[in-house]
Parts: C-alpha cells; sequence; structure tokens
C-alpha cells in the first residue's frame, strides 16, 4: 500500500481533534490576553480619572463661611445636625463665542451647564438664564426661539396680530409656527392670545458670561464630579439655534468645573438630606 493510499485510510477524525484542540487553546488564550489587557487598561484609566487634574475655579467661601451664614436655616434652630460636607463638582462647557449687536461684533466667553442645561449670564454673582434647559429637552427650532424671544420682548404675552406684525409674516406662515411651539409646551394660547408657557424666564440675554475671575488646574481628589445631563453636541446646537446666524463659536470649547459645598444634614426623624451650595457664593445653585 503506498503512503497516499495509507493517508486516505486514516479516519478523518483522528487528525481533526488535534488540529481543533490546538485551535480551541490559541482562541482561549487569544480571549484571556484580550480581556487581562482590558482590565488593566481599565484600571488604569479608573486610576486617571481618579487623580486627574480638573480645570476649575478658585472657591471663594470655605463651608464654615457658608454654615456661619445660614446655620438657622440649614440646622433649623438645632433641630437637625451636619454629618458631613464634601466638595462636588458641576461639569460646565466652555466655549469662545463672538455675536454682534447694533454697533459692532464683540467676542468673548459662554459657560453653558452640562448638568442643568442653563447658561451662566454673570460668574461674580453666578446669575444663570432660565427657560433653556425646556428648550434643549423639546430640540427648540429657529422659528420657537423667533416666536420665545419676541414674546419676552413684550412682557411673555402678545395677541396673535401683535405676533404677526412683530414677526413680519402671514398668518398662514405663523399658524403651524405657534402649532408646533404649543405641542412642545413652549407656548400657550388663550383666545387671541399667545404667551409663553415658562416660569420667570430668562433668556433675553447676550450669548456672553461676565467673567471675573481665572480658571485654575488642580487634581481632583476623591471630590465626586456631577453627572452630566446634555452633551457637548446638544449644548453647542442649542446656542446656535437661539443666537442666530450673527453668532460663530470658536473652537471646539473645553469643559470646566464649579466647586459645589456638599452639606450631609441629618433630620430628628433619622432621614439624611443633602443641601449643596455654590463654593464661589455660598449660595444655592438655583
Amino acid at each position: 500500500m503506498t503512503k497516499k493510499n495509507a493517508l486516505k485510510n486514516i479516519p478523518k477524525r483522528s487528525y481533526r481533534k488535534p488540529i481543533l484542540l490546538a485551535l480551541l487553546l490559541t482562541t482561549a488564550g487569544g480571549i484571556f490576553w484580550k480581556w487581562s489587557a482590558l482590565q488593566d487598561w481599565q484600571e488604569q484609566t479608573l486610576a486617571y480619572i481618579e487623580n486627574r487634574d480638573i480645570v476649575t475655579l478658585e472657591t471663594r467661601v470655605t463651608p464654615e463661611q457658608v454654615l456661619g451664614a445660614e446655620q438657622e436655616k440649614l440646622l433649623v434652630d438645632n433641630q437637625r445636625s451636619l454629618r458631613n460636607s464634601a466638595t462636588k463638582y458641576y461639569p460646565y462647557l466652555q466655549l469662545d463665542v463672538k455675536y454682534c449687536d447694533a454697533q459692532k461684533t464683540h467676542e468673548g466667553i459662554l459657560l453653558w451647564g452640562l448638568h442643568d442645561g442653563e447658561m451662566v449670564i454673570d460668574m461674580a454673582t453666578w446669575e444663570v438664564s432660565r427657560g433653556f434647559r425646556y428648550c434643549l429637552e423639546c430640540q427648540a427650532t429657529q422659528n420657537d426661539f423667533k416666536i420665545l424671544q419676541s414674546l419676552a420682548r413684550h412682557g411673555q404675552s402678545m395677541t396673535l396680530d401683535e405676533l404677526q406684525k412683530e414677526l413680519h409674516i402671514e398668518r398662514e406662515t405663523l399658524a403651524p409656527m405657534l402649532e408646533s411651539a404649543k405641542k412642545k409646551h413652549l407656548i400657550i394660547m388663550r383666545g387671541h392670545l399667545v404667551q409663553m408657557h415658562f416660569d420667570n424666564p430668562k433668556m433675553l440675554v447676550i450669548p456672553k458670561t461676565q467673567i471675573n475671575q481665572q480658571f485654575v488646574s488642580k487634581p481632583v481628589g476623591d471630590a465626586q464630579i456631577a453627572s452630566k445631563n446634555y452633551s457637548y453636541r446638544q449644548i453647542i446646537a442649542l446656542a446656535q439655534t437661539a443666537f442666530g446666524n450673527e453668532f460663530k463659536i470658536i473652537g471646539k470649547g473645553r469643559e470646566v468645573f464649579l466647586p459645589v459645598y456638599a452639606f450631609e444634614i441629618a433630620n430628628k426623624d433619622g432621614s439624611i438630606q443633602i443641601i449643596e451650595r455654590n463654593a464661589l457664593t455660598g449660595k444655592s445653585l438655583y
């Protein structure tokens, strides 16, 4: 019998088993290596996140000063007790922008909250807008903002005739715009009256934050980072929609953080309440 015929007579299973076993061992080894590498990468990433530096603002008040100024409010005549205090950082998107008014072009910095969806108007007092968050949630369009800004300029409500003249459009064009804004709960209509559907809105603002202190880089340590509820893309799209074609964002922007004191208060019944105060102003965030 020739060598060729002898090989033909060998059962196929007899030489397939070692090959399959080798393949399985090789695959298992590859999976184990990848899993180990992934675990190492995750550990390194977590270690970096835990020890990384963040861009933030220096605190202007201490936790003791906040407690001293608001002791009666926070502790309610010693009916509650302070269990712990910690620093927490809230994320904001910092954008370099340029915009126009009636006279000239201006450049500045715009801070927008990635957690609350509102822009910071003045850093010194931490005054913020009110209403942009709702526009983020419903993906407001340029037509929506045209209506809202017109209403805001006239005490939050206008008649249909007044709004039509303000926008310089025909009633047939205005009707679907109003219906869209109403479906998004941005406006309400009472007969011929159109009204903003916001509680104390603050949306007629210059697209710039008044800056009175510089950002610094510092290690986050074991402080807590608040989660983001909105993405860079959402904030940028909203700002461009709200402020019009003459508003321009320069560059990509960066993430910065506001330091906040979180006080853990124990109530008399044993329940726990977390009260937060802005570490720049000592005031409530909202």
